[in-house]
């Protein structure tokens, strides 16, 4: 695993440049999505679930993800949305608990659901720490449903920190989507910016591209930062 000698990580990471981004951060899978696609996944390893709480009218955003269990890869399995706006389409409120948590919570549980069924038992879920009655509610959401998955509080590293591990991963081939799973954490990847205004590297969040879930994703792998962040390789 090595790096591409004429992105910006390499410049930064190995010659010791100072070199600014500009644009698009992650242009290898802006221009080629194909190279990071696999029809299933062959990690062998623990699957994580992040989960971003949409804020201000957002949607809700759930990334899971098999991390390999010597840290060389990491395979996102499925990434989904949920719209909780009043705004979106009603659903069966048979707790009375109220439609925007009625929402979430049929959107938590559909993809917590899909992913262990599909790929296998989900070891740890990782959610905004901002938001603790929201976690609480998904704990008693999962208890309900027959499911004893730990859900651990994000540790939310520093923007910056964030987008320098997806750099690395990206570089490296060590990240890859599961074909028409991961749509959502995709094209969130294609479209983030830097935020020009900041001198370090900060994704522009002004709605035009989808932080949400790229915050899922990051909640799911943050805990093994230091583990990912193989500089230079093996």
């Amino acid at each position: 695993m090595s790096y591409d000698k004429g992105s910006i990580w390499y410049k930064r990471d190995i010659k010791g440049d100072r070199i600014a981004s500009a644009g698009i951060f992650f242009p290898e899978i802006a221009n080629n999505k194909a190279r990071y696609l696999v029809d299933k996944c062959d990690v062998s390893g623990i699957i994580t679930t992040g989960v971003d709480f949409g804020k201000n009218g957002s949607d809700h955003a759930f990334c899971s993800q098999k991390i390999a269990r010597d840290f060389s890869r990491v395979c996102v399995l499925r990434s989904d949305k949920k719209n909780c706006s009043p705004d979106s389409e009603e659903v069966v409120d048979t707790l009375g608990i109220g439609q925007v948590l009625a929402k979430l919570e049929i959107g938590f549980i559909k993809h917590v659901k899909y992913v262990v069924k599909k790929w296998g038992m989900i070891s740890y879920i990782f959610c905004d720490s901002a938001e603790p009655e929201l976690i609480e509610f998904l704990r008693k959401a999962l208890r309900k449903n027959g499911y004893n998955i730990p859900i651990i509080n994000s540790l939310k590293i520093k923007i910056p920190s964030r987008i320098h591990l997806w750099g690395i991963l990206f570089m490296q081939d060590r990240i890859s989507f599961v074909k028409g799973e991961t749509e959502e954490i995709i094209k969130g990847f294609q479209d983030v910016v830097k935020d020009e205004d900041e001198e370090d590297d900060i994704y522009l969040d002004d709605g035009t591209s989808d932080i949400d879930i790229l915050d899922s994703n990051n909640y799911g792998i943050e805990k093994w930062y230091a583990q990912l962040l193989r500089i230079g390789g093996n």
